[in-house]
């Protein structure tokens, strides 16, 4: 039995860009991510240990964005998969939007949308 969890606009501080000013200093990205995850265990028993637990999944992201400085979102963002499919093998597919704001003069922020599947 499948369900989608979901975790919404998550503050996730971490160094990332291509330019010197962005290397010197952190950014705080958002993070929104919907996963795909067997949870017939977790209904059968109704414990937190047989479902992925949303608190460890913030944290190994929150992890993995500190490790390093990363030249790209996109980089980063498959970083973040493949550290939540190690930790959670319930996982069986991920999508992480991670938005960068006022990355570009005059908007809002910019992104980048990923979508993995074991």
């Amino acid at each position: 039995m499948l369900a989608l969890i979901e975790i919404h606009n998550c503050q996730l501080p971490c160094s990332v860009g291509v330019y010197e000013k962005e290397k010197r200093g952190k950014c705080t990205l958002s993070l929104s991510l919907s996963a795909s995850v067997d949870i017939s265990q977790a209904v059968a028993s109704d414990s937190i240990n047989d479902t992925v637990d949303y608190d460890r999944m913030v944290a190994a992201c929150t992890s993995i964005a500190k490790t390093k400085h990363y030249h790209l979102l996109e980089t980063l963002a498959h970083a973040l998969i493949k550290e939540l499919f190690n930790q959670f093998p319930q996982i069986k597919g991920l999508k992480i939007h991670l938005k960068k704001p006022h990355a570009i003069v005059n908007a809002e922020y910019s992104s980048v949308f990923l979508e993995l599947s074991r």
